[in-house]
């Protein structure tokens, strides 16, 4: 059984006799899926020409939402984040990102998309621009 409404997700053989509860072969076997195997964060920097972004972007991250359903979302990068920016809880695999300066509504310029791994609780992800 797979339950992923508790914290941290808990995956649960029922045993030999395929009920709850019981005793030897009959036993149930539990196991918690800490979060960090689900999820991570994805710390990322712009670059232009090797240089941290000083202007404004917008990032957007392509992730599937586990129901097989490809999600956007985005965060905003001013110019006093040196073109830091981060995302959370995103699903382990390959993901892209593309970048719009300055704002998706009003782009001017647009980067990627970037492909990259997430697969670890942090991963680092660096969009090197040349524009």
């Amino acid at each position: 059984l797979y339950d992923p409404t508790t914290t941290p997700i808990t995956l649960t053989s029922l045993g030999a006799d395929r009920t709850a509860g019981g005793t030897g072969l009959n036993a149930d076997i539990s196991i918690n899926i800490p979060n960090t195997l689900i999820s991570a964060s994805v710390l990322g920097v712009i670059l232009k020409n090797g240089e941290p972004w000083s202007g404004t972007a917008e990032v957007e991250l392509n992730a599937p939402n586990g129901s097989g359903t490809l999600v956007q979302t985005s965060t905003s990068v001013a110019p006093a984040n040196n073109g830091a920016f981060t995302f959370a809880n995103v699903p382990p695999g390959i993901r892209s990102a593309t970048v719009y300066i300055p704002s998706k509504a009003a782009v001017t310029t647009t980067q990627g998309p970037f492909i990259f791994t997430v697969d670890r609780a942090n991963s680092p992800a660096i969009l090197q621009m040349n524009f």
